[in-house]
């Protein structure tokens, strides 16, 4: 992360920066699928002017075998992110709109922007809850997009693999938490 680039920022501070050249607001609302809700319609409903809609559910790596929601390659990830009119030189905010906290999907996107060597992120500190709160207006209106050249250095110190797990188990050189409930890390709760 870049030492000048806030990790957090409020509302306040979002508001004042809008129009700043170079940031780009990214909504990245994701739930789980028990929920049934869509970030991607929800966005399209509502979402703060000037926003983006990052799917976590298409920027992902579709052939793997383990999981949903696995990294995608660097070339997609930049095709990707470049088809949302974000550079790498860009500040990016990302925000979420989780009901309770504020603040559900938009690490995972973080964390995704930063194995990828992106280094203006930040997260807004509770959400489009929070942005609502504070009587700041949302729009439906789709963000006007120019595809941008968007160019990722992949850091594969920030990332464990299956083949890394596997190797641990012998090795134990790693400890490695789970934090979901109990319930669900003892299988006795289903996924939600």
């Amino acid at each position: 992360i870049a030492m000048d680039t806030p990790l957090l920022v409020d509302v306040a501070w979002l508001r004042d920066h809008m129009a700043d050249p170079g940031l780009r607001i990214v909504d990245c609302a994701w739930h789980m699928p028990a929920t049934k809700r869509s970030g991607k319609e929800e966005h399209s409903k509502e979402h703060i002017s000037g926003a983006v809609f990052f799917d976590l559910d298409e920027c992902r790596d579709k052939n793997a075998q383990f999981g949903e929601q696995i990294l995608p390659n660097v070339a997609d990830f930049e095709k990707y992110v470049g088809s949302l009119g974000i550079s790498d030189s860009d500040h990016v905010v990302l925000y979420d709109n989780n009901d309770m906290v504020g603040m559900f999907s938009a690490p995972r996107a973080w964390f995704t922007f930063q194995v990828f060597g992106h280094r203006k992120l930040s997260i807004l500190d509770g959400g489009l809850p929070e942005w609502k709160r504070q009587g700041q207006e949302v729009t439906a209106q789709a963000t006007d997009v120019v595809k941008a050249t968007y160019k990722g250095k992949y850091k594969p110190e920030m990332v464990v693999s299956y083949g890394d797990v596997q190797k641990n188990l012998e090795t134990k050189e790693k400890v490695y938490v789970d934090a979901r409930p109990g319930p669900r890390f003892q299988g006795q709760a289903p996924e939600p």
